[in-house]
């Protein structure tokens, strides 16, 4: 099923173009503009890390004005939507061509603004809101500027300290270099983090001797997050990212494989917790046993 345009658009790095093609004049609508009076009301919201709450949240869209050119331009749009409707004779030969529209609206605006707010802070505080600069080129929306970046919106690494205290920093390089259009340089991290945290600590020095992954992964399955052995696909994935895939191709791909990789350090932070945890527990029963034992 096609992402929608929306989604794919205000989740993509800089820079890279979100081709139009299988996506209606109203997915481009709602993608560039929001005005709750308007033609263009439809709600949708992100899903970001608010680096000012320090936790997720949802951005809620701001109502932006629309100049009166691309006013004209989205109205003869929703007057043959209605001509349609009213005279029931479906979608003929003159139904508006989404190239063609996205033409005209360039053509009227260069550069078109968005702007969503932290839910949590009711929309009240301007420095807790997301500011996106989208323009068309040719048959796609690209993001040319986005305050704050992708890395500072990104979930906050911080508690995979517990995993190591190196790993924060890494992830922070992958998003980063991610959130400028950097294709395969985000992937090297990727692969790093796979690689230094999860697999070769648990390694011994004769597994480490193994000449191929999928053996190193078959030697220490049963310690290793159930989705990188049921999934040993993402490895080869992130190696085709360094040396064959096109930067286009890398920051396509480059989302599924942060949450696969998220999901992994999950499992593994989890993992680490419940041995904390059994551990406490533990030793309050034995404090509790030493305590009964010493007042006999």
């Amino acid at each position: 099923m096609e992402e929608k345009l929306f989604q794919k658009v205000f989740n993509s790095s800089l820079y890279r173009k979100n081709y139009i093609i299988m996506h209606e004049i109203d997915e481009i609508l709602h993608t560039l503009f929001y005005n709750k009076n308007g033609y263009v009301k439809n709600y949708n919201s992100l899903e970001f890390y608010c680096p000012y709450c320090k936790t997720d949240s949802t951005f809620i869209p701001n109502d932006i004005p629309i100049k009166n050119t691309v006013k004209s331009v989205i109205e003869e749009y929703y007057e043959y939507l209605h001509d349609v409707k009213t005279t029931n004779s479906g979608f003929n030969e003159k139904k508006p061509n989404p190239f063609e529209f996205m033409k005209k609206l360039s053509n009227e605006e260069e550069v078109f603004i968005r702007t969503f707010s932290c839910a949590r802070t009711n929309g009240k505080e301007d420095r807790h809101t997301l500011i996106y600069c989208l323009k068309i080129i040719e048959d796609s929306i690209v993001i040319i500027g986005r305050y704050p970046s992708i890395a500072d919106t990104s979930l906050d690494f911080k508690k995979y300290k517990k995993i190591d205290k190196s790993l924060p920093s890494e992830f922070n390089l992958a998003t980063g270099l991610h959130s400028h259009g950097v294709g395969a340089g985000a992937y090297v991290y990727l692969r790093r983090i796979l690689e230094k945290y999860i697999i070769y600590p648990k390694l011994n020095e004769e597994q480490k001797k193994l000449q191929f992954f999928k053996e190193k992964l078959q030697a220490i399955k049963d310690q290793l997050p159930k989705l990188l052995v049921e999934t040993p696909e993402m490895y080869s994935v992130l190696s085709l990212g360094i040396h064959e895939l096109s930067e286009e191709e890398c920051k396509k791909y480059y989302k599924p494989l942060e949450s696969a990789i998220l999901f992994i350090l999950n499992e593994e932070l989890s993992n680490i917790e419940q041995k904390e945890r059994m551990s406490q527990v533990q030793n309050e029963i034995k404090k509790i046993h030493s305590d009964h034992k010493n007042k006999k």
